[in-house]
């Protein structure tokens, strides 16, 4: 039986104590698209919108696609961009008339200029739309923080499962075949939140170490899908703690049919699981000191890769830190590199003055001095130019499409640096093959970003290692000033 259903993304992780509200001009710019342009935008790509239709081409839905919305992750996103999101959608949803389904990929913590809880207000709003009976389906990031109306306005929520996350495709085929299953069935499922009174939890969502909490807690969710009755998929999410919101922090969502109480049991179970190793992490941030030294030592077999887990702009950092790549440049490194340099108008400068131009650059530093260090000047090369563009060909998104805009290569005490136009984190190796880089063949590797950048660095590194250079995503909660998240709360209280 044919189907008509609405898919779209709608994905933004909001930093709320970025200074810097996400603009609708900087969403339009970087991942604004509506109707017949969202189709070839993303097939063939690695992200939830393929593999949405992945499943509407296999099922023979006739689809309606009004809305695919992304930025960088960072501040709030403004209003007049999320009254644009409800608006585009309710349009679509009424001129759709009758729909049998509604399959959305979603962050999970989005936060907008006077709402909290958007992804929870963009479910509530499509519900009252479609009405009690249809089905709606959302994909979630696993560092999500789910609200109690997301969970009552979707009948089915389906979160990622690796950190770096490479599963959004494979995310995206199981919440539309359980969509399925409703459309054709004509139970609705339900699904149950769990939370316990922490900010962090479950290691933060790592898998990539192969063991830890995150890695027992989905082995013990693959056991709750296979063997408990009802049960149809269980989430279990790290959550984001950069977010001062009710919500936030790790949870554990069961989606089934049947006894809800017998849901909830389950995932309060689970969670109080992630609440007793709350403290467990398998990644300790090094210090930059050690983070140097690693690099100054090397590696026999590829270059050491030292992750800013600490300015990760996908994380909603600012990007213009300048801790790491002044303590590389201080300790004499060569043949190493270092991106990115959130700084457009240093970007501009050396853009203008072209390849093989010498000048006296400052950038850097620019934004917050709390968070960001001091502006670096230097006598540099300007190396290479370019538009910015690339295309991730690595594990990560593979197929999307990014940019720096117009963005600058440059030579500072023997360091080759990126200096961006656009707050971009590092995910693939083609962010720095752009500039005219031989990765495998340096010493040294400083970049930002949080966990994504490990499925692509990791094949080439003789050594990877994070390191806490004092930026907006810090651990240090008390340096953020949280107003709104419930308390007490660990690690802000003794709880």
């Amino acid at each position: 039986m044919s189907h008509d259903v609405l898919l779209a993304s709608i994905k933004h992780e909001s930093h709320t104590f970025n200074r810097f509200p996400t603009s609708f001009e900087l969403i339009r710019r970087q991942g604004w698209r509506e109707g017949e342009a969202i189709i070839p935008a993303f097939r063939g790509t690695g992200l939830e919108m393929a593999g949405f239709l992945d499943i509407a081409e296999q099922e023979g839905w006739r689809i309606r696609t009004p809305l695919a919305m992304s930025a960088t992750s960072g501040g709030r996103v403004a209003a007049d961009a999320f009254a644009a999101v409800l608006a585009t959608l309710a349009a679509d949803i009424r001129a759709a008339g009758r729909l049998d389904g509604v399959l959305l990929a979603l962050h999970g913590a989005m936060a907008a200029e006077g709402e909290d809880d958007a992804d929870g207000a963009i479910l509530a709003h499509v519900r009252s739309l479609v009405g009690a009976d249809v089905p709606i389906a959302a994909t979630l990031d696993l560092h999500t923080n789910v609200s109690d109306r997301m969970a009552a306005n979707a009948n089915i929520l389906v979160s990622y499962r690796t950190n770096p996350h490479v599963d959004h495709r494979e995310t995206a085929h199981r919440a539309g075949r359980l969509l399925v299953r409703a459309m054709e069935s004509g139970v609705l499922p339900r699904t149950v939140v769990a939370r316990r009174p922490t900010l962090v939890g479950f290691d933060r969502g790592r898998t990539h170490t192969g063991h830890g909490p995150m890695i027992d807690a989905l082995a013990e969710a693959d056991r709750m899908e296979r063997d408990e009755p009802g049960v149809l998929t269980v989430s279990v999410n790290g959550g984001y703690s950069h977010a001062d919101v009710w919500e936030a922090g790790p949870s554990v969502l069961v989606t089934g049919e049947g006894d809800v109480t017998r849901l909830q049991a389950l995932a309060d179970r689970l969670m109080t699981m992630g609440w007793e190793r709350r403290a467990e992490e398998t990644v300790r941030l090094a210090t930059v000191d050690e983070a140097v030294a690693a690099m100054r030592a090397g590696g026999a077999d590829g270059p050491v890769v030292v992750a800013d887990y600490t300015d990760a702009p996908g994380g909603g950092a600012y990007g213009d830190s300048t801790v790491l790549l002044r303590a590389m440049m201080e300790a004499g490194l060569t043949n190493a590199a270092f991106g990115a340099i959130y700084d457009p108008k240093a970007a501009e400068v050396a853009v203008s003055a072209g390849a093989g131009a010498r000048l006296t650059l400052s950038f850097g530093g620019w934004i917050d001095p709390r968070f960001s260090g001091t502006p670096i000047e230097a006598e540099v090369e300007v190396r290479h130019v370019s538009d910015g563009d690339f295309v991730h060909d690595g594990p990560y998104a593979p197929g999307t499409r990014g940019s720096f805009g117009p963005s600058a290569l440059v030579r500072a005490n023997g360091i080759d640096v990126i200096v961006s136009t656009v707050n971009k984190n590092i995910l693939d190796r083609q962010q720095f093959v752009i500039f005219g880089l031989d990765l495998p063949k340096l010493s040294a590797i400083g970049l930002k970003c949080m966990h994504g950048f490990r499925a692509a660095f990791e094949p080439i590194a003789s050594r990877v290692l994070a390191c806490d250079a004092g930026g907006l995503t810090t651990y240090d909660y008390a340096r953020l000033g949280f107003r709104n998240v419930r308390r007490p709360i660990w690690p802000l209280d003794p709880v």
